[in-house]
């Protein structure tokens, strides 16, 4: 997942937690897979998964004293609101959009348009595929089928990896985890065990929630790397309720790598209600995959980003709940300049919200063993008590304050 904010104003917001230089070293690393091997993998020129599972492993190895934990999708368990969030992504083609690509000589496959020659792999060809032949991966990635097909390969050449390159005397610990039981290596170790078992505790289906909850058993016990693409993972990490303990975390985005112990320090420290605030009003700022935020009902990046310091504290924590203070976030928002906005109703505002308290609540880590999936349950919370089609405009948002509500929700423990 991605956080919405541009990286010009993702680096304002981060200020001296963004580092010039990678770290060179540290105790663990943990690893989103699934972003990782897309990354590796982003040119035409074809490369075999042994090629790509040997490049990710010895790059994160050259940092790792100590830990290094793959982490990746378990589609068995995702979260019901990911298939809301396909259904709005992958909308099908309609007729002119498929005829007009057509007629500029693409192929249509799976409600998409490729060039001819970058088509995708057909299942059957994917499903052939093994750890030694020559892929070109962006064909792979490109139909349901293939990128499972495509995260099978590199997962397990990834394991046989480790098994040619394991000493069983070592102290060097690797954990790969997809669905049921994990894997660890050296395979004959009990710390190993152990590690795999407290990192794998978990029902979260997205590799990202299962990066967060690693970070949380690993982080206390020396420096740890996030290895990661996205960007939320900044939001995921600010929003843990023990990040404060955490002496060094360093997370490796694409082009930028950022101190998250730092930031964690300069937006609340020890203080989790500030935390949360702060986390509140950074989703405001063009949201995640699961939320919007808040600037397409006027309001601006900075000013949101800027109340994430500024702001009272907006939620109250009793154990594994947060009661969020709807009169003191509408009073905050009375107070920001917007711009003028259109066909913006209170129901659309509402939803917005209740969308960023799961998101919230679900980068806190609440409920990360429930079954089938890890995770609340996204309900549909009202914080203002206006009627659903009032216009959201200024003279409704004055008096807004009055007609706010108190909202309970999960929270990590």
């Amino acid at each position: 997942m991605g956080w919405g904010v541009v990286a010009a104003s993702r680096a304002k917001i981060l200020g001296t937690a963004v580092l010039l230089d990678d770290p060179r070293w540290c105790t663990s690393t943990i690893v989103d897979v699934c972003s990782e091997a897309r990354r590796m993998t982003g040119g035409p020129r074809p490369r075999t998964a042994s090629n790509v599972a040997a490049a990710i492993c010895t790059s994160m190895w050259k940092r790792t004293t100590h830990t290094l934990v793959f982490m990746y999708d378990d589609a068995e368990r995702m979260h019901p609101q990911r298939d809301v969030l396909h259904a709005k992504r992958y909308r099908p083609m309609t007729a002119e959009k498929e005829a007009a690509e057509r007629a500029k000589g693409r192929v249509i496959i799976q409600g998409s348009a490729y060039a001819r020659g970058s088509e995708p792999y057909t299942d059957a060809e994917a499903r052939s595929f093994t750890a030694n032949s020559k892929i070109v991966w962006p064909r792979l990635w490109a139909t349901t089928v293939g990128k499972a097909c495509a995260f099978a390969l590199v997962r397990k050449a990834c394991i046989v990896w480790h098994q040619l390159n394991t000493d069983d005397e070592s102290e060097r610990v690797f954990v790969s985890w997809h669905r049921g039981k994990p894997t660890a290596y050296p395979y004959d170790s009990q710390r190993a065990r152990d590690v795999a078992k407290a990192c794998c505790s978990n029902t979260f289906g997205e590799a990202d929630g299962k990066v967060a909850e690693a970070v949380k058993v690993l982080a206390p016990h020396g420096p740890v790397i996030i290895q990661t693409i996205d960007t939320d993972m900044i939001l995921q990490v600010l929003a843990s309720r023990t990040a404060h303990e955490w002496p060094t975390v360093h997370l490796r985005l694409l082009n930028e790598t950022v101190a998250l112990h730092t930031f964690v320090a300069a937006r609340g420290g020890d203080s989790y209600e500030r935390r949360l605030t702060a986390t509140f009003w950074l989703l405001a700022c063009n949201g995640v995959d699961y939320c919007r935020g808040l600037t397409r009902f006027g309001f601006n990046v900075d000013a949101l980003a800027e109340s994430a310091s500024a702001s009272p504290a907006l939620f109250s924590v009793n154990d594994g709940e947060a009661s969020f203070d709807a009169a003191a976030a509408m009073g905050v928002l009375c107070s920001l300049k917007r711009r003028r906005v259109k066909n913006r109703t209170w129901s659309e505002f509402n939803g917005e919200v209740s969308d960023m308290l799961f998101c919230l609540s679900l980068f806190s880590g609440a409920e990360p063993t429930k079954e089938p999936w890890g995770g609340p349950a996204c309900a549909a919370l009202v914080v203002c008590n206006l009627p659903g089609d009032e216009p959201f405009d200024s003279a409704t948002l004055a008096s807004s304050a009055t007609h706010a509500t108190m909202v309970v929700i999960g929270v990590g423990k």
